[in-house]
């Protein structure tokens, strides 16, 4: 866009009001309607996209990360999947403020202050050039600047908050917007109740898939599924490569590590597999990122999954009762991944190992002691496992994606 143009549409706003507002028909659903989706949690947002595509709703923008870390010179999974959805991808220059100044963090704290301006700035000529009739937000440092400008610019506007508890850029951005989605009813606290609607977790339909017929092994040995999350976690892969020949007599292991350039760990993963014995090497699969198309798959494999403890994964892991061992992220806002690992701890569901106690040892000892559990069909309590099936039912909500969009659009 050139700068005579931002200034003619600039000038449109001053002169005529909201450019925004659209025909006073009502819009309905394939009314060439066009929505911009951005945020900080990738996969409840592609769950909505999803919903929005079924609904022939297809002119969707996407504001977010090329990279998922600073120095990370690969394409971020978030880039690469909204990409092959066919997804116009925009990339926007952030800031957020760091609460923890010491000299490691002085130099891109720094740069991170410097950022606020610019993405505030950039969100605006972004919300000029696409003209969207919708913003959706899941939240984040990212999504404020685009909620914000969309305020001023009067384009409806709604967010998602994911986890249980909210961050200081999530209750900025819900004051910000027309309609407030949780995931969680212990969220309601935190926004105003004229506006909250508890809507619950957008899941993926792919993880209820297992149609594939990818990540078979020759044995009935018990499958683990290793995840860090969309850029991995390499305190667990480290720990992991230290236990996996051992672990490998007795269990098939699919092991998705990230790709990031900064830590290199696929590549090191990959070295150590071919560097096992042919048999165990067989029982290894290594991933940097496990798509969605096999994402049913491995889910259905796994016995035991090892994570994090993200809202979106406590949230699928409740979805199919998965039997699992959760590695909360710490020092998050608000402690919030212990906080969602305690509630899978509290229906018998999970098994929390928290960093600071992370050893090879100590993660030997609880994938046993959870296999144990599994095979007499007891939850993690030591009750029936039917009595975590229950809770789960009544924790969750299926159809979160629908009440999204449904209520979304009757903004327009």
């Amino acid at each position: 866009m050139t700068e005579i143009v931002v200034r003619k549409k600039f000038s449109e706003i001053i002169k005529n009001g909201d450019p925004f507002a659209g025909p006073k028909e009502k819009i309905t659903p394939g009314h060439s309607l066009k929505v911009l989706v951005t945020g900080g949690h990738l996969t409840p947002a592609i769950a909505v996209c999803d919903e929005l595509i079924r609904r022939k709703i297809n002119n969707i923008v996407w504001v977010g990360h090329r990279h998922s870390q600073v120095m990370d010179k690969n394409d971020s999974v978030e880039f690469k999947y909204v990409s092959s959805k066919g997804i116009k991808f925009i990339e926007l220059v952030a800031g957020k403020l760091f609460r923890i100044w010491n000299a490691r963090t002085y130099l891109p704290g720094f740069k991170s202050l410097i950022n606020i301006p610019i993405g505030f700035i950039q969100s605006f000529f972004v919300l000029l050039r696409e003209r969207p009739d919708l913003v959706i937000s899941f939240g984040g440092y990212l999504a404020l600047p685009i909620v914000i400008s969309a305020f001023i610019l009067r384009i409806p506007r709604v967010t998602h908050e994911q986890t249980i508890v909210t961050g200081l850029s999530n209750r900025i951005i819900a004051k910000f917007c027309n309609k407030v989605f949780i995931s969680w009813k212990q969220s309601s606290k935190y926004f105003n109740p004229s506006k909250t609607i508890y809507s619950g977790n957008p899941i993926r339909n792919a993880i209820f898939d297992t149609t594939k017929s990818k990540f078979s092994f020759s044995d009935d040995l018990p499958t683990i599924y290793i995840t860090g999350g969309n850029q991995g976690a390499s305190t667990i892969n480290k720990v992991v490569v230290q236990i996996l020949p051992s672990l490998l007599h007795d269990f098939n292991v699919i092991h998705q590590t990230g790709n990031s350039s900064v830590t290199g760990d696929f590549e090191k993963c990959k070295l150590v597999k071919d560097k096992l014995p042919e048999e165990l090497s067989k029982r290894y699969f290594v991933k940097d990122y496990v798509y969605e198309d096999e994402i049913g798959t491995v889910f259905d494999r796994a016995g035991i999954i090892i994570a994090r403890s993200g809202a979106n994964t406590c949230y699928e892991l409740m979805a199919l009762n998965k039997y699992s061992i959760l590695i909360p992220i710490p020092n998050t806002s608000q402690n919030e991944q212990l906080l969602n690992a305690r509630a899978l701890e509290e229906i018998g569901l999970s098994y929390v190992l928290e960093q600071k106690d992370l050893t090879p040892e100590t993660l030997n000892k609880a994938i046993f002691d959870v296999i144990r559990h599994k095979e007499m069909n007891l939850n993690l309590l030591d009750k029936g496992f039917i009595n975590t099936r229950e809770k789960t039912q009544a924790l969750i909500k299926l159809n979160s994606s629908e009440i999204i969009v449904d209520e979304s659009l009757k903004l327009l």
